[in-house]
């Protein structure tokens, strides 16, 4: 049988879409079809991290449905993730073994985030289920909880990133240097300092643009940052903020991303600490 692909366009920035895949709080006012609630009881946001939530059916006709196919109204899913690449590639493993008469097995799912000129594409591929039946309901339930997404983005007004002017129609910019020049001129020198500090800390690092924004990488993936509709957003992979989240009682953080207001100083200091942190855990295989 043919794996599950659904594809769906969000009016929105990456960072808000991928919070709501990957929070507790985010999946939570979403997660599940219609007619459904859902509860995360784990999240371990990283390669071989484990997640839990249980799924169950509050209406009446989902209720109705379960109880003619002898399944209970709340099913608890687990399973782990195999790549966390922030903003960009979530893919994980989930232990399909809440099927009457059926041996537990494990179902492959990949989310793709692409930037649009109106916002986010998201690109979902999941394994076939064991047969035609389950496959047909597995896509028909993505299918009903992405349309709760797109509900969940609209109630919110989660508005798209700014955007950043191309330097070759139709193109992305191909270098450092292109991205900032294509930014409105008064946050230029905002993004000339965050790439400073990052560069100051790790000059080591080969810099590139990655997903649309300037990259690093030293020893695996260091740093990204990019231009949002109010701050700039500087991207580390977890445990950083976490680990330094008294230091950034100031300022807006995700598992994996600091807002830095464009209507304040950027925090050098703070940023190279930031940086530092991440680099000496890639150094130690982190």
């Amino acid at each position: 049988m043919a794996s599950i692909k659904i594809e769906r366009t969000y009016r929105a920035s990456l960072e808000d879409v991928w919070e709501l895949w990957t929070t507790k709080e985010g999946l939570e006012s979403w997660w599940g079809p219609e007619g459904f609630t859902t509860e995360v009881r784990r999240l371990e946001l990283r390669p071989g991290g484990h997640f839990e939530y249980a799924m169950t059916a509050t209406d009446p006709a989902q209720v109705n449905a379960l109880n003619a196919m002898d399944v209970p109204l709340t099913s608890v899913a687990h399973g782990t993730y195999s790549e966390v690449r922030p903003l960009r590639r979530l893919a994980y493993r989930t232990v399909a073994d809440f099927i009457p008469g059926v041996e537990a097995y494990e179902v492959a799912t990949v989310v793709e985030l692409h930037p649009v000129a109106r916002g986010v594409k998201l690109a979902l591929i999941q394994d076939a289920m064991h047969d035609r039946q389950w496959t047909d309901m597995a896509k028909a339930g993505f299918e009903s909880q992405l349309n709760k997404l797109a509900k969940r983005v609209a109630a919110a007004k989660v508005r798209p990133a700014v955007s950043v002017r191309r330097s070759t129609v139709g193109r992305p910019a191909e270098s450092v240097d292109a991205y900032i020049a294509a930014a409105p001129k008064e946050v230029q020198p905002k993004l000339r300092e965050v790439r400073a500090a990052i560069r100051g800390v790790a000059p080591d690092a080969a810099e590139s643009i990655s997903y649309r924004m300037p990259y690093y990488s030293y020893k695996g993936r260091l740093a990204w940052f990019g231009l949002q509709r109010a701050y700039i957003g500087l991207y580390l992979r977890p445990p950083i903020t976490e680990e330094y989240r008294d230091e950034l009682k100031a300022y807006e953080t995700t598992k994996s991303a600091i807002h830095l207001p464009l209507d304040r100083e950027i925090p050098v200091a703070l940023v190279r600490k930031l940086v530092r942190a991440r680099m000496k855990k890639n150094e130690a295989g982190d």
